[in-house]
C-alpha cells in the first residue's frame, strides 16, 4: 500500500476510497500521464507557493490543484492573493502538507496555515487525476467531485490563457 494513512482515512471520510488507484509505476510528472490511459492536462497538480499575507511571520502557503499543463499566470497570482508566486522549497513542502513533491494532494491536509484553491483549468475535463499523498497513488473524479471532496475550497482563475 503507497496511500499514506491520513490520505486514506480522508478518502474513507469522503466515501471514495474505492476509487483510489495504487500502482508500482510512478505518477510523478505529468508526462506519466499517459501510463494510466490520462491525457497530461487531466493531471490535477499540486503547487504550494509561500502565504506572504500572514502578518505573524508563521510558515503558510496556498495550495493550487491545477490542471497539468497549465502554467500559473504571475500577474492573476498576485491580483488573486496580494503578492508576488514563490514556489515553496522541497522541505516547506513536506513540513506544511506531510508529503512530499511528487504525492502531494489536497486530500488530508490538517494544517491550518495552508489554504486549498482550485484553478478553473480542471473544469475542462470530465474527470481529473490527483494524487493521493504518493507518486504510485491517485483518483480519478470530476471537477465537482473534487470540489466536493474539499469542503471551505474556493476557485480561482490564475492560470495563463491558452493562445
Amino acid at each position: 500500500m503507497h496511500t499514506p494513512e491520513k490520505t486514506l482515512n480522508y478518502l474513507k471520510e469522503h466515501h471514495l476510497d474505492d476509487r483510489l488507484e495504487e500502482s508500482d509505476v510512478s505518477f510523478h510528472h505529468v508526462e506519466d500521464a499517459y501510463k494510466f490511459n490520462l491525457k497530461s492536462d487531466q493531471v490535477a497538480k499540486s503547487l504550494l507557493f509561500y502565504d506572504n499575507s500572514k502578518a505573524n511571520g508563521e510558515l503558510a502557503a496556498v495550495m493550487v490543484v491545477m490542471s497539468g499543463d497549465s502554467k500559473i499566470s504571475t500577474g492573476e497570482f498576485k491580483r488573486r492573493f496580494g503578492y508576488k508566486t514563490s514556489m515553496c522549497s522541497y522541505d516547506d513542502v513536506v513540513s506544511l502538507t506531510g508529503y512530499k513533491p511528487g504525492g502531494v494532494c489536497p486530500f488530508g491536509i490538517d494544517n491550518p496555515n495552508v489554504k486549498i484553491f482550485l484553478d478553473i483549468s480542471l473544469k475542462k475535463w470530465d474527470i481529473v487525476c490527483p494524487a493521493c499523498g504518493s507518486e504510485f497513488s491517485r483518483i480519478r473524479l470530476s471537477p465537482q467531485e473534487l470540489e466536493n471532496s474539499l469542503p471551505g475550497t474556493e476557485w480561482v482563475d490564475i492560470t495563463k490563457k491558452e493562445q
